[in-house]
């Protein structure tokens, strides 16, 4: 039996109306949707595996709103997570201050990655970048996590993601200490 690449698990979680499904039809799609969440719910997707430059793939997880009629997200959603994704607007102090709540609600997990996301740059900003960061870095966000995009120009989007693919699964340099079978010399060329 063939083994399996394990799955890039990555999840966006956040306050209402913060972008999480604006974000991942973006990068889904590569367009913006007016009615974004409706577009999801349409379709009933709530997942789907994005490959990136480095070889890498990212199975991308999206709460689709679930959070305004539970006060928690379902355990289904945290496991097996390489990634998780905390978004903010940087319009909304409130989805900023509610980051808290996001992180206190998630167990402590080893060697999953940590990424926070201000989305809508786009709009006039009332979170500002230096608190963002200190924020990250009281919550062991590592600084190159730190994101500010928009979903809506496509502004570092694709980037950001690109950046987390890199973080979960780095290019790897193939090295070989033995020639392949198909590289071997059949019979003996050099002995006389």
């Amino acid at each position: 039996m063939a083994s399996r690449d394990p799955e890039n698990k990555v999840v966006l979680i956040g306050h209402v109306n913060v972008g999480k499904t604006s974000l991942f039809l973006r990068l889904k799609d590569g367009k913006f949707h007016e009615d974004a969440e409706q577009v999801v719910m349409k379709r009933k997707e709530a997942n789907f595996t994005k490959s990136f430059s480095n070889g890498s793939q990212l199975t991308l997880y999206d709460t689709a709103g679930m959070e305004k009629y539970q006060s928690t997200l379902p355990t289904s959603y945290l496991r097996e997570l390489s990634a998780i994704v905390f978004v903010y607007a940087v319009d909304d102090e409130e989805s900023f201050h509610g980051l808290t709540m996001w992180f206190e609600e998630v167990p402590a997990m080893r060697g999953v990655i940590k990424v926070l996301v201000g989305n809508k740059t786009d709009l006039t900003a009332a979170v500002d970048s230096s608190t963002a960061m200190q924020w990250a870095r009281n919550n062991d966000v590592d600084d190159s996590m730190v994101f500010r995009v928009s979903a809506k120009t496509d502004d570092q989007v694709t980037e950001m993601f690109q950046q987390i693919a890199d973080k979960i699964s780095p290019k790897k340099t193939v090295q070989r200490s033995q020639p392949l079978p198909s590289e071997k010399k059949s019979g003996d060329c050099c002995k006389k």
